[in-house]
């Protein structure tokens, strides 16, 4: 047998070395689009959309301010662009949940709250429609539209957008309750409840984003929308959905026997 010397043993440290440098490497970039991406959509866009819609409405004219570097165009379907994709994505819920919230807290009176994300109506028509409507009003608000269709970019913009949020959260609670359900995947949902409010918002995220890609194309440019399009947006909508469901608990029955919708409830625990 022929023994491995010091320099052997220093080359293939060397390499390892070096492979678990461009690992970290990768993983830092991934999550440096991700951030990157998250502001901007939290704090550029916003301000862009806004900024544009006071010069409209009031005759002045905006004036231009970088609060926050775009993210690089990455290429579509890899994972830099997944990575953006997220942090926009989650930037996005998260503006729309607060605003949700400060919508309801002019209206006392209405019962069930959004960012408590535990109301047992969360789910059901009422709140579905709530929170489309919360995602349409933000898009509404906040889209930079084209001077020369201006309001057809934001009125279709928010309704594609309230859209998709309306069908992933009828889709989700649907799905759930079925899981949930004696006949449902042989009660998936008691046994793995993580699991299964993740598949719920895999199928459901997909769904919703391909109905929001269809009705922006329709809406915006009257056509449907490419291969490219849909494709790109149904993966990024499962990815979020699976996300979001895999974070919160699917519908399961009460002691009662009785349904109780909390597919939207915090997971305590694995």
């Amino acid at each position: 047998m022929t023994d491995i010397g010091p320099n052997q043993e220093q080359k293939t440290e060397s390499k390892e070395d070096s492979a678990k440098a461009a690992a970290s490497a990768a993983q830092s970039s991934l999550f440096g689009e991700f951030f990157q991406s998250a502001k901007y959509q939290a704090v550029q866009r916003p301000y862009d959309g806004l900024n544009q819609l006071g010069g409209h409405i009031f005759g002045y004219e905006p004036v231009a301010r970088e609060l926050v570097k775009a993210p690089a165009p990455a290429e579509s379907g890899s994972a830099a662009w997944y990575a953006q994709q997220a942090g926009a994505g989650l930037a996005t819920v998260g503006e729309v949940l607060v605003l949700h919230r400060g919508l309801r807290s002019l209206a006392p009176g209405v019962k069930g709250s959004s960012l408590a994300l535990g109301e047992t109506a969360l789910t059901g028509r009422m709140t579905a429609e709530s929170l489309a409507l919360s995602a349409g009003i933000y898009e509404g608000f906040t889209t930079v539209s084209r001077e020369n269709n201006f309001y057809r970019d934001r009125l279709g913009t928010a309704f594609s957008s309230a859209a998709s949020v309306y069908a992933f959260g009828k889709l989700h609670s649907e799905g759930g309750k079925l899981l949930a359900s004696e006949k449902g995947a042989l009660g998936l949902a008691q046994s793995y409840p993580r699991l299964a409010s993740a598949a719920t918002g895999f199928g459901a995220g997909g769904a919703a984003a391909f109905i929001g890609v269809e009705s922006r194309a329709r809406t915006l440019e009257g056509r449907w929308a490419s291969m490219d399009e849909v494709k790109n947006g149904v993966a990024a909508g499962s990815l979020l959905g699976m996300a979001f469901g895999a974070g919160f608990r699917p519908v399961s029955p009460n002691p009662r026997g009785m349904m109780r919708d909390a597919s939207l409830r915090p997971q305590k625990g694995p």
